[in-house]
């Protein structure tokens, strides 16, 4: 909906002090992200690239824009459905990229825009392909150190009923779904700088530019490294509307850089948590062990399946693997993927579990007329346990029927803090329980009537 600060998600570029590490634009960045949406409901115009600011007319995804001022850029989708980026230098001087193939076709698919800080280059790639670009403009477009939210700006630019005193409080942040200060929204006509309308997810900023080719899109939600800033998996949930925190999941990154998001809006408000994932059904990556259980039946672990993800609602309002877990936006939209369920790898870890023992056979006394003692039984002489690589390694057996009562246990070794992973789950996208690590906390998720819900561990394991 775009109108009054609502229906979409904003992440801090700059804390009191100084830059948070989501203020990229000073050095060579990638962006990227998962999306989903359908042509015919989104609004953006055909957009005409080159030497402009015209991505502001399409469905906006992504919004780090400046009232007014240099240094600044944003992502949108146009009326043919192609990806644009444009940016705005210190100087004001201006360029923006056009895609080619459609994304708004209904399936979800893996955008990344990059921009060179040297020569200046916009590069856009769908789908591990490049799909667009042009030589840009150099210089630092990151936000500017120091400067407050001091100006008075237009009506639209001020806040709910003019609450914000007559500043753009908007600018130091990044918006995803809408246009940050409600341009055209407030004056009454939407369409004029749309939002987007449809699912987003798995949204990571890097201070590096990470393709130089055609590349392999990621088939499980995105790992912290060094060259991380920002890592929003969206997976906070439960499936619904999006009212709380959006966590930074980059190493080392603190709360200060943490989103959030704005619900709200008449017809179909948002974002909302959805249960919409680009890795359901995709590939299966959970751990699961059996344990041995006395000298008998020996339990199986479930089937692993992925968990869905959830997807910021419209990014018109606009948040991948647990269940229940990318913003505003200027029309309804399908959940947007704000956050949502994302099935999550086994991280690259040796996860010991302890494998099942068969039971050794035992001699017992033999019934003669002369009693022999029992024979002592041998103690195994070793005890094993599973390693996964985090990447492909998984297994898959039967489920186990238990009638809505259920325990389950194993030992377990992170190969590192933070882990975001499935260990042992019996899930579909609606339906089933799954045991996690989020965060490195012990996770237990269970689909109830009123979608996932889950019962996490203080306790981070290391």
């Amino acid at each position: 909906h775009g109108v009054d600060d609502i229906d979409r998600a904003k992440i801090p570029v700059q804390s009191s002090a100084s830059s948070l590490p989501t203020d990229i634009g000073a050095a060579d960045f990638t962006i990227e992200f998962w999306l989903r949406g359908f042509q015919n409901e989104n609004r953006g115009r055909a957009v005409v690239c080159g030497d402009n600011e015209d991505w502001i007319y399409g469905s906006i995804v992504l919004d780090r824009d400046r009232f007014s001022s240099g240094r600044k850029f944003g992502l949108s989708i146009d009326g043919a459905g192609r990806v644009v980026f444009g940016v705005t230098n210190q100087e004001r001087a201006a360029r923006t990229v056009c895609g080619t193939g459609n994304v708004l076709d209904g399936q979800w698919h893996h955008v990344a825009v990059q921009r060179s800080r040297a020569d200046g280059r916009l590069s856009i790639f769908v789908d591990g392909r490049q799909d667009g670009t042009d030589a840009g403009l150099t210089g630092d477009i990151s936000y500017p150190d120091g400067v407050d939210v001091t100006f008075q700006g237009p009506t639209y630019c001020q806040g709910p009923a003019g609450a914000w005193g007559g500043y753009c409080r908007n600018e130091p942040y990044i918006v995803l779904g809408a246009e940050k200060h409600d341009a055209g929204a407030a004056e009454g006509n939407p369409a004029a700088y749309p939002s987007f309308n449809g699912w987003l997810d798995e949204l990571r900023l890097s201070t590096t530019l990470r393709y130089t080719g055609s590349f392999t899109v990621p088939r499980a939600p995105f790992v912290t490294d060094s060259a991380t800033a920002g890592l929003y998996h969206f997976d906070e949930g439960p499936a619904g509307p999006c009212t709380g925190t959006l966590r930074n999941s980059a190493a080392g990154a603190s709360t200060s850089s943490d989103g959030a998001c704005f619900y709200g809006g008449s017809g179909s408000a948002g974002p909302e948590f959805s249960s919409q994932s680009p890795f359901a059904g995709s590939i299966v990556l959970p751990t699961s062990t059996a344990t041995a259980i006395a000298p008998t039946a020996t339990v199986a672990p479930p089937t692993a399946t992925a968990t869905s993800t959830l997807a910021p609602p419209t990014l018109t309002a606009t948040a991948t693997a647990i269940p229940a877990t990318a913003t505003s936006t200027a029309t309804p939209a399908p959940p947007t993927a704000t956050r949502t369920n994302t099935p999550i790898p086994p991280t690259a870890t040796s996860t010991p579990t302890n494998t099942p023992v068969p039971p050794t056979a035992t001699s017992m006394p033999t019934a003669t007329a002369t009693s022999l003692p029992p024979t002592a039984t041998p103690s195994p002489a070793a005890n094993y346990a599973l390693a996964f690589d985090g990447v492909d390694d998984v297994v898959i057996a039967r489920p186990v029927t238990h009638g809505g009562v259920l325990t389950v246990e194993f030992w377990v070794r992170p190969a590192s803090s933070s882990m975001e992973a499935i260990i042992v789950n019996q899930a579909d996208d609606n339906n089933g329980w799954s045991v996690e690590l989020n965060d490195g906390r012990p996770s237990f998720w269970v689909a109830t009537t009123r979608g996932w819900e889950v019962v996490r561990h203080s306790t981070r394991l290391a």
